[in-house]
């Protein structure tokens, strides 16, 4: 667990000057997040996202990073995405359809998945890790347990940070790190269902 206590100083020194202060603190690994996964809609799956956030104070060049994802039936990788470019201090970057690529308008890192639709499955269970290069960065096992990941040119990979999140995407939602990039390296309690996906902005209830 590490703190941000660059963003602390910042958020107390202002709060001084108007006699109060709303501290927010970030915990985590120090690197980046998997921070909302939408991988279900009501109807065709034609909204999916991952967003990755940079909770960190520095920015981080993706070169070498990538998105691997897992099917928990056979525990074999199904795709890759490639990240490209960096990510400043606090920014999100969302992997998703072009569709909803062209909703998003916050300032957002954006990479598009390969096809418009059903690229995210919906378990159970299914498995989404960040890598940089063959190193675990932040890892997410979704309806259920995905613990022997075959992951290409990585090898097998527990994808259950501590306990499995029990919450599920019924389809008219989306699971995300609650409070926003929260990491204490156990999904249970890191991971909860948001009633308003936000791609690119911080997490909602």
């Amino acid at each position: 667990r590490t703190f941000d206590f660059a963003s602390l100083i910042r958020s107390a020194s202002a709060g001084a000057l108007n006699d109060s202060a709303d501290i927010t603190v970030a915990m985590g690994s120090g690197g980046l997040v998997i921070n909302e996964v939408d991988y279900d809609q009501a109807g065709s799956d034609s909204a999916e996202f991952i967003e990755i956030w940079n909770p960190t104070s520095a920015t981080v060049d993706l070169t070498g990073y990538t998105v691997r994802l897992v099917n928990g039936s056979n525990n074999a990788q199904y795709a890759s995405v490639t990240l490209t470019g960096s990510l400043t201090a606090g920014q999100y970057l969302v992997i998703a359809s072009n569709a909803t690529l062209g909703t998003i308008n916050n300032g957002a890192l954006e990479i598009a998945f390969a096809g418009s639709a059903d690229q995210v499955q919906n378990g159970p269970p299914d498995a989404i890790g960040l890598f940089n290069g063959t190193t675990a960065v932040d890892v997410l096992s979704y309806e259920g347990s995905v613990t022997m990941g075959m992951v290409t040119g990585v090898g097998t990979v527990d994808f259950v940070e501590s306990t499995a999140t029990a919450a599920v995407d019924p389809g008219a939602g989306s699971l995300c790190r609650l409070p926003n990039g929260i990491d204490t390296n156990d999904a249970s309690n890191d991971w909860a269902l948001s009633n308003a996906p936000s791609p690119g902005t911080v997490n909602q209830p």
